[in-house]
């Protein structure tokens, strides 16, 4: 499992290609999804966390009030896990049913999974002044990730792929759009 977060850390498209095709690799894509979502949990409620602290604020005051660092925390874990099969589903509908790509739901699960991994270093999103400039890096890996990953999995050219992923990331806005107005995460 190491040797392919390394691969797909690199961008390489053996590895989404290995990854697609290893059945037995969906609950290593559910456990990077897991891990990653922690990690960058950990990285955006810190702020709040950290901003409590210099306020004078008990800061282990678990608060689940809106915009608190706990609701913050739980909110990216929750949006996290269900993006993943979201935009899973998304790929998989408007690639194999629109551009007739060829892959199963748990290809893309796992493809998409795993692209995740680059999001593991949004914990560096902690660090005061550079962290939002960090998180963007990661943001744009991530997306590249998810890219090569989706274009071996429903094995499309470029544009195709490019609108796929597009369309799915559109759909995962919408859904953090809601998520943010629901728990209040950025109040």
């Amino acid at each position: 499992m190491i040797n392919r977060i390394k691969g797909v850390l690199l961008l390489d498209s053996a590895v989404f290609d290995e990854v697609e095709h290893d059945e037995k690799a969906t609950g290593q894509a559910a456990l990077i999804v897991i891990v990653a979502s922690i990690l960058a949990a950990i990285g955006a409620s810190s702020g709040t966390f950290f901003s409590s602290l210099a306020m004078g604020h008990n800061p282990w005051n678990v608060s689940f009030g809106s915009g608190s660092a706990v609701m913050i925390f739980l909110g990216v874990i929750f949006w996290s896990i269900i993006a993943w099969l979201v935009w899973a589903a998304v790929t998989y509908f408007i690639g194999s049913k629109i551009f007739h790509g060829e892959a199963t739901y748990g290809e893309m699960l796992r493809v998409t999974g795993f692209a995740y991994a680059p999001l593991a270093f949004l914990i560096l999103g902690a660090i005061s002044c550079i962290g939002f400039a960090i998180s963007l890096v990661i943001s744009v890996w991530a997306l590249a990730a998810v890219f090569v990953g989706v274009r071996e999995g429903l094995d499309l050219d470029v544009g195709r792929t490019a609108v796929t992923v597009i369309a799915g990331w559109f759909v995962y806005l919408i859904g953090m759009g809601i998520l943010v107005s629901i728990f209040g995460l950025l109040s």
